[in-house]
């Protein structure tokens, strides 16, 4: 019975897009964060979703006018449709691409287009509607990945200790699993910060769960990303004494209850000398180092267009020998030894040079830096008196400011993990970025003595 709503409700929801795109939106969210094979316990009855669900989406929004070429005016989305159309280039022009091959590069770029098509989507949607709707979405967001978290805790209560496979086959790498609450957790302190009642306890939940999961994933890049998004918000919020308290009040309570395991790893963190002069006490942050060079090396013998999409581990085969005798040989036969071994760049940012090659990876860079850059501009300008004296104003400077800390946060993590192909980051950006518009514009509508002094 479970299964015949939910292959009815998969199959009738996607058209309320032809309602309003919003809804579109709204149960695009949904299915990438709680995914039908999530739902059927792993199984793959329920197919096509994700693509019927896009389609109606782009053309509803097409039709009632939301999305345009207008758009591309934007740098954002601009960049953001360069880097995709030229990673297309890359790897179709590739001599590793295997058309067909089962999740194969080109399979994966149809994921990428996705990504772009419902960021688009979301982009025109939203920059029309009033920002009571996009603070709902973001609402729905932490809600669903609540959920998630829960989920999170059962799985590893059950035995899945490390909460692998969290998110199915969309995010298995426990760093990556991370990486996506380090995202939200920040945003989780705006709805404690702006709302009250019941609101204000679900921002704490969302907190202590969000929190828990980067726990119990015991990822180092999760850690180091989690600090940072923490330090960065501290600096936006001026380190307020209050915020100090009640952090230290919850290191104080919470490390007590942290797993020696976690605790051990966490002391691990330190540079490791891959020559052999000195003893590894971490293959796979030692490996890291050695695959971050790998990834250089193939970059560079490819520089314009890269090896194309997901084509690292066949390009990388050859350059093994660069290595022979310079490593520590139990390490180099930990990277290049295993025959079975996938050889990743684990680093987001290495690995789109090698991948996509300049022509992806100056977009890419923009795409990431045009909201950030944004984002601050307009923190800097909403810091007025009189804008100060406006709650909306107010509301939106500090979900700006966790989003950027949630932000910075990832892209610690994605130094040590390839999550290029995580839709939830791209997400975040787009946001961000119409944050900072939603904030401009109201504060065009102050006293223009108002935002005078302000530029000035």
């Amino acid at each position: 019975m479970r299964v015949l709503f939910l292959k009815i409700f998969y199959a009738v929801a996607p058209f309320s897009s032809f309602i309003d795109p919003f809804y579109g939106v709204l149960l695009y969210t949904f299915i990438s964060v709680i995914r039908p094979e999530q739902l059927t316990w792993g199984g793959t009855i329920i197919s096509g979703v994700f693509y019927i669900t896009i389609i109606c989406l782009f053309l509803s929004s097409v039709l009632k006018k939301q999305i345009g070429l207008n758009l591309l005016r934007y740098g954002f989305i601009f960049s953001f449709c360069l880097y995709v159309g030229f990673l297309y280039l890359s790897t179709y022009v590739s001599p590793y691409t295997i058309p067909g091959e089962y999740q194969g590069g080109m399979e994966y770029m149809r994921g990428i287009l996705q990504i772009l098509l419902f960021c688009v989507c979301m982009f025109g949607i939203l920059e029309k509607r009033p920002y009571e709707k996009m603070r709902f979405l973001i609402h729905c967001i932490l809600f669903f990945f609540l959920f998630m978290g829960v989920w999170g805790i059962d799985q590893h209560l059950r035995g899945n200790e490390l909460v692998e496979g969290l998110f199915g086959q969309a995010i298995i790498d426990r760093c990556a699993i991370c990486g996506v609450f380090t995202l939200y957790l920040p945003l989780a302190v705006w709805v404690i910060c702006k709302n009250t009642g019941w609101k204000k306890y679900f921002g704490w939940l969302c907190v202590i769960i969000f929190g828990g999961m980067v726990i119990l994933t015991q990822s180092r890049a999760g850690f180091l990303g989690t600090i940072t998004a923490w330090i960065v918000l501290m600096r936006y919020m001026k380190i307020r004494l209050r915020f100090l308290a009640w952090a230290a009040v919850a290191i104080v309570l919470i490390v007590p209850f942290l797993p020696s395991s976690y605790l051990e790893r966490i002391r691990d963190i330190r540079m490791q000398d891959t020559s052999g002069n000195q003893e590894i006490t971490d293959y796979s942050s030692a490996s890291r180092l050695v695959l971050w060079r790998l990834g250089f090396h193939v970059f560079l013998d490819n520089p314009m267009i890269g090896v194309g999409n997901l084509n690292f581990q066949k390009a990388s085969i050859p350059y093994g020998y660069r290595f022979a005798g310079k490593l520590d040989p139990a390490l180099y036969f930990y990277i290049f030894g295993q025959g079975d071994r996938s050889l990743q760049v684990h680093n987001m940012f290495i690995n789109i040079l090698a991948e996509g090659g300049l022509f992806s990876a100056i977009p890419f860079y923009l795409m990431i830096l045009l909201p950030l850059q944004y984002g601050n501009r307009m923190i800097k300008v909403a810091s007025g008196p009189t804008s100060q004296s406006s709650p909306d104003i107010l509301d939106l400077v500090m979900l700006q400011q966790t989003m950027i800390s949630g932000l910075i946060g990832f892209f610690v993590t994605a130094v040590f993990a390839n999550d290029r192909l995580m839709d939830y980051f791209y997400w975040n950006l787009t946001l961000s970025y119409l944050v900072s518009m939603k904030l401009e514009m109201r504060l065009s509508q102050l006293p223009v003595r108002t935002v005078n002094h302000e530029a000035s």
